[in-house]
């Protein structure tokens, strides 16, 4: 199990802006440009793996914000983890 000092860093890490790409941005231009759940032809690139990226992405953000608030109780940080791991799925 991770300490909170470990899981502190890497949530700090993790939920900052434009982190991996700007994958949560790029995440939410895909979400609203689907139609019908296909991106249209003439979409930007967005990302070949675009949806396994999120999906990893979001479950990490969500397994350390759980851990460290049952370690620590609920904060600001972990409050920022489970915000952005929603913005991910």
């Amino acid at each position: 199990m991770a300490t909170p000092e470990e899981l502190t860093a890497f949530l700090t890490v993790a939920t900052e802006d434009g982190i991996l790409g700007r994958l949560l941005y790029r995440g939410a231009a895909w979400s609203l440009m689907r139609q019908a759940g296909i991106l249209p032809d003439n979409a930007p690139p967005l990302g070949a793996t675009i949806e396994t990226d999120l999906a990893e992405h979001g479950f990490a953000l969500l397994r350390g914000a759980m851990a460290l608030r049952t370690q620590t109780g609920a904060n600001e940080l972990t409050s920022k983890a489970f915000e952005r791991a929603a913005n991910a799925f």
